[in-house]
């Protein structure tokens, strides 16, 4: 198993330098994480029980498939939520609405998520990250909550080998 504390630490590094993302990317992210957290034991995860208007909003249901997909994609296991290693929260928002005019103007809002990772044992926060993105009326619900997921695990979730 890759040590995931060399992940994290390596990610938080560049981030530091400036070197996470490119100069053109869409989405902005950040983490901050508990360094005395032992993250090489993590092997599974489960959704925190979810506040009901967040888990019944459409953006609530696309975020939760986005993390589910890009955790198990680097080797996270989902269990259940009495015997997972950690419990995964989130939630979801737009932010501000703006028009901007002229002759290219659009409906814009400034859209973001934020994931929370906590010790199941003892309900202590161990990583929290957020993305935020300009997000247009013409944008795709999911295409956005997933390119911003994947941006922020990308930039800041260690892969379990």
């Amino acid at each position: 198993m890759k040590s995931v504390r060399t992940v994290l630490v390596t990610a938080s590094i560049l981030a530091l330098v400036g070197g996470v993302g490119c100069a053109g990317q869409r989405y902005r992210t950040d983490a901050k994480f508990d360094t005395r957290y032992d993250f090489a034991s993590v092997d599974s995860f489960a959704f925190a029980p979810k506040r009901e208007k967040v888990a019944a909003s459409e953006g609530g249901r696309i975020l939760e498939q986005a993390i589910r997909d890009q955790l198990v994609a680097r080797g996270y296991e989902e269990a259940s939520a009495e015997s997972a290693d950690v419990l995964v929260s989130y939630d979801i928002g737009v932010y501000a609405r703006a028009k901007l005019s002229g002759s290219n103007s659009f409906p814009k809002s400034e859209g973001g998520l934020n994931v929370q990772v906590l010790d199941r044992q003892t309900g202590q926060s161990v990583w929290y990250g957020w993305s935020e993105t300009i997000v247009r009326d013409s944008d795709d619900r999911v295409e956005v909550i997933g390119a911003a997921t994947a941006a922020l695990f990308d930039d800041h979730i260690p892969t379990a080998d």
